[in-house]
């Protein structure tokens, strides 16, 4: 069963040293949406809103990026316009 890692960037880097073992590529891609989700919502008081960058690379076990997933946020505050 292949391992992937998830290295997280939020500010700085913080690299997934342990992986999962899951059963394939799509299996990868299911467990990079739940971080990622689960990630915005630890953070949803914070300034990843206001900065507006989040990113998760996922790597394989020969440490290639196998894909990245990127988030943006514009949070409209104080009553800015559009």
């Amino acid at each position: 069963m292949p391992r992937y890692f998830f290295h997280i960037y939020e500010k700085r880097y913080h690299l997934d040293t342990e992986g999962i073992d899951l059963s394939d590529f799509e299996a990868a891609k299911k467990e990079a949406m739940v971080i990622a989700g689960k990630s915005m919502i630890d953070n949803a008081a914070s300034d990843v809103w206001s900065k507006g960058t989040w990113s998760l690379m996922v790597a394989d076990e020969a440490a290639h990026e196998v894909f990245v997933v990127r988030l943006s946020t514009h949070c409209r505050m104080d009553g800015e316009s559009a």
